[in-house]
């Protein structure tokens, strides 16, 4: 936290970095607390810009990644602890994160309704694709939330899976909007 003029600012804990190799560009996460890179998140990063995605779109997916580690340490939670919860548990969590993005919580401006729908969407959107990442190389158990019922067989790849998981995010922030 520090002061600027008369209003006190909290620094953000995570920052997005990027790095020219050659023609491509890469993105990678920073702990401003540890001076580390946040490995996981920057592996991931990494895999999208080699999967040939839109530089554009790997910077949406770091920011969304960057803005949930945030909220993470805001809770004192780790990717782990989130995958070791239950079912319930995790729901609420994903829930409780897209209420954090509504009020603002992501932006330096903390104005509540800052964030629509859309926006919330696709925050969680990315972190569910980064979460069936991490589940598929084995660094993690996969989301009960994302379970298989809901991922079959001939849908599992990154990119069908991160769709279908689209429809579950529509479905809780619809449920934000009485």
């Amino acid at each position: 936290v520090w002061r600027q003029g008369r209003r006190w600012k909290q620094v953000k804990r995570y920052t997005v970095e990027t790095t020219d190799e050659g023609t491509a560009k890469y993105f990678y996460i920073m702990d401003g607390e540890t001076l580390e890179i946040a490995l996981l998140p920057s592996k991931y990063l990494k895999h999208k810009i080699k999967s040939n995605l839109s530089p554009n779109t790997v910077k949406r997916y770091a920011f969304s990644l960057c803005c949930y580690m945030e909220y993470l340490a805001e809770k004192e939670l780790e990717f782990t602890t989130v995958c070791g919860m239950g079912y319930e548990e995790q729901s609420s969590h994903f829930t409780q994160f897209l209420y954090w993005l509504k009020e603002g919580f992501h932006t330096e401006k903390k104005k509540t309704g800052d964030a629509d729908n859309g926006t919330c969407n696709a925050y969680l959107k990315d972190v569910f694709g980064f979460y069936l990442f991490m589940a598929e190389c084995g660094y993690v158990p996969s989301l009960r939330v994302l379970s298989y019922s809901q991922i079959t067989a001939r849908t599992r790849s990154l990119y069908n899976a991160s769709i279908i998981s689209n429809s579950v995010v529509m479905r809780w922030v619809v449920n934000l909007n009485p």
